[in-house]
């Protein structure tokens, strides 16, 4: 009798954790950055995060940064999208924890404007400075003798972006850092302060 009543308490106990485990709820948060090229440029912001499974979304934060609420132990295979960068997935498992710092990379779609490509225009001469301002392009009456100075000349797109804003960052930087070399930190007190990445 007290060998039956003993093995009762343990299953019932058992029984009883297992319940609790399978009910208890944990959160998944990180931080979404992404990748142009072969370079991580920056957080991002309106990512989608997504575990279809639980029908559970959210976006992530002006920092990259997010938090989903409410997730129980079990496998899950979390979704990344957002527009002009490519879907990517991941999939975790949750068991007595929640996951914290998760970090995850989405890579822009097209990136045909990089620092390869300024590279290029650095060794054929055509070097420039890229900027996306409003409809139309903007002039600033002293630009040309900046451009003459330091023979380069400033590309501005207007509203019409021909890449992702992380490629053109990656291509200005490479330009910016063929500028310190060649002219010291001089140029930076003369450019103009709408080019990208600067």
């Amino acid at each position: 009798m007290r060998l039956s009543t003993l093995l009762f308490g343990i299953l019932y106990l058992t029984t009883n954790l297992i319940a609790q485990n399978s009910t208890e709820n944990f959160t998944i948060s990180g931080q979404v950055k992404v990748r142009a090229g072969n370079e991580i440029v920056q957080p991002i912001e309106f990512v989608m995060i997504e575990i279809n499974k639980l029908h559970k979304a959210t976006f992530s934060d002006s920092l990259g940064h997010f938090k989903l609420n409410e997730v129980k132990s079990g496998e899950y295979k979390i979704s990344f999208s957002g527009f002009g960068y490519q879907k990517s997935d991941t999939t975790i498992t949750i068991k007595d924890h929640s996951i914290d710092n998760l970090k995850i990379c989405v890579t822009v779609n097209s990136c045909n404007i990089n620092e390869i490509r300024a590279e290029q225009d650095i060794k054929n001469g055509k070097i420039k400075l890229l900027i996306v301002s409003s409809i139309a392009p903007i002039y600033y009456k002293n630009q040309h003798d900046f451009e003459k100075k330091f023979k380069i000349e400033y590309l501005d797109y207007g509203d019409t972006i021909p890449s992702a804003l992380e490629c053109i960052t990656l291509y200005n930087k490479t330009i910016f850092r063929y500028l310190d070399a060649k002219y010291g930190k001089l140029w930076r007190l003369e450019v103009r302060q709408d080019v990208i990445g600067l």
